[in-house]
């Protein structure tokens, strides 16, 4: 998908996200009455956030040329290898992970 919507105009582009989002919440209401996937990610995280929040961020997933998604591990490789100490990771759902460290006094 994200082939079609990189090329899009930003004006197309804002239309398909309120067309998603739209999908979006009627998913999340289903989710309240039924057990379909993702069901407790729909109503603990993504009906918490205001309307505007989830409309950006379906844009923002449609709009890159270019998205690079990394493990923990991954994540965590990356600071050592650029020599960061004391690393670690913390994540907020199982997902989406923030990764700190220290850089040596010395570098």
């Amino acid at each position: 998908m994200r082939r079609v919507t990189t090329r899009l105009p930003h004006h197309a582009l804002v239309i398909l996200s309120y067309l998603i989002c739209g999908a979006l919440d009627v998913y999340i209401a289903l989710c309240r009455y039924l057990p379909l996937p993702m069901r407790s990610y729909m109503g603990n995280v993504l009906a918490k956030f205001p309307y505007a929040v989830r409309r950006l961020t379906i844009y923002d997933q449609l709009n890159p040329a270019y998205a690079k998604y990394y493990a923990e591990a991954e994540s965590k490789e990356l600071l050592v290898g650029a020599g960061f100490v004391n690393v670690r990771a913390h994540h907020r759902h199982g997902y989406s992970w923030t990764v700190v460290g220290t850089k040596p006094a010395d570098r």
